[in-house]
């Protein structure tokens, strides 16, 4: 019998930081976190979310619990995400990880029905953190299969082990990929 877990679903607009998450991801470890597809683009992730289209197979695709969003998105957005959420009265967790820090983006993203909203972060480490504080979380909800709500600002960490090198080393990489001339994704 499967281990109960909390589904989450990752929805970025950059294939560099969903790889970035992916790797801190694995690199984290999270004994409850279950990493679902991730998708990048707003129209996806409503087809998901309606269990619609290529993603029709529940077993497959199945519903989140918790929806980790960017805002900042090629075509449509995240508050398109947060309207279609809140229009189907569906019951998600949404935390909005977005690099803006405008008050009226943080207030529209709250108003629209998100649960908090995060800072987007860049250092593979602090994902990682995040990572495990949102496991953390997780473990309190899978031991009462009801999302209790805590403060998700990643801790800041005074000391680091020896196993976090390989995100250091993988970190200085997607720097060198950022500036890269074969790099065609805008940044």
């Amino acid at each position: 019998m499967e281990k109960p877990s909390c589904k989450l679903l990752l929805v970025d607009g950059s294939d560099e930081d969903r790889l970035r998450f992916q790797v801190a991801f694995w690199h984290a470890k999270p004994l409850h976190l279950r990493l679902l597809p991730r998708l990048a683009s707003c129209d996806d992730v409503c087809l998901y979310l309606g269990g619609e289209g290529r993603y029709s197979d529940r077993l497959r695709y199945p519903f989140p619990d918790l929806l980790l969003l960017d805002l900042k998105m090629p075509g449509k957005g995240g508050f398109d995400v947060l309207k279609f959420i809140r229009q189907r009265k569906l019951r998600l967790f949404t935390i909005i990880s977005s690099d803006s820090r405008q008050h009226h983006d943080i207030a529209r993203a709250i108003s629209l029905g998100a649960n908090d909203y995060l800072q987007k972060l860049s250092n593979l480490f602090d994902i990682a953190d995040c990572i495990r504080m949102l496991d953390d979380s997780a473990a309190r909800w899978v031991a009462s299969q009801s999302w209790s709500h805590s403060s998700t600002s990643p801790p800041c960490p005074e000391a680091r082990g020896n196993a976090d090198s390989q995100l250091e080393a993988y970190d200085d990489d997607v720097s060198m990929m950022r500036t890269s001339p074969f790099n065609t994704s805008p940044l």
